[in-house]
């Protein structure tokens, strides 16, 4: 007999013959321990005003925008192709950008890394949140900064176009000659020199 898998010998008795029976119990099937792996989705929301509740992660502001961008953040998730495996997302930080005027949003979700889930691939699903919102510039009613998306740490600067620079055309000078005489103007022999305080004065 085997009581939490010990065994124990049994001696049974019958006339003229003694034999022992052991008996052998199985553990019972035990199934592996799913593997849990995580990855962090950091962005922000540029109309979300920051407010001082939002640091607080038992606070309600905290609970209504956490319900609201792990909601998106799961429907976005789930038709990639880690979806099927995906367990949930939460939101670890609430933070003030540019002086409160922004709030950044720090997430994680996590899914289940079995047999049959593939490689998890931060760029695929980087790229899979710029092309379901627009080229990250909106996640339901809030609008976001397209170059503050960091999946796991990976981030592709947004594209910038470089114009060159404007050059103005050389502007060309053309002079003309005005001549006249002033009757009531006596000359004087210093107005011939143009360093004269007489010539300047009378330019002037």
């Amino acid at each position: 007999i085997v009581i939490d898998g010990l065994i124990i010998c049994h001696q049974l008795w019958f006339p003229y013959l003694r034999f022992t029976v052991s008996l052998l119990a199985l553990p019972p099937t035990t199934k592996p321990p799913v593997a849990t792996e995580c990855f962090t989705v950091n962005f922000t929301a540029t109309n979300l005003i920051y407010r001082p509740q939002m640091a607080d992660p038992t606070s309600k502001v905290f609970s209504s925008t956490q319900r609201f961008f792990v909601n998106l953040l799961g429907q976005i998730l789930k038709t990639s192709k880690i979806g099927p495996y995906l367990i949930s997302c939460s939101l670890s930080t609430l933070r003030s950008v540019n002086q409160g005027e922004n709030t950044g949003i720090d997430s994680v979700c996590c899914y289940r890394k079995n047999a049959t889930a593939p490689p998890f691939d931060r760029v695929q699903i980087y790229h899979k949140f710029v092309n379901e919102t627009n080229g990250f510039t909106k996640m339901g009613r809030y609008s976001l900064d397209p170059n503050s998306l960091f999946v796991n740490d990976y981030h592709e600067a947004s594209p910038q176009t470089t114009l060159p620079p404007t050059t103005k055309p050389p502007v060309a000078t053309e002079c003309f000659t005005v001549n006249f005489t002033a009757t009531n103007l006596i000359y004087r022999p210093q107005m011939a020199d143009p360093t004269s305080k007489v010539f300047s004065s009378t330019q002037r």
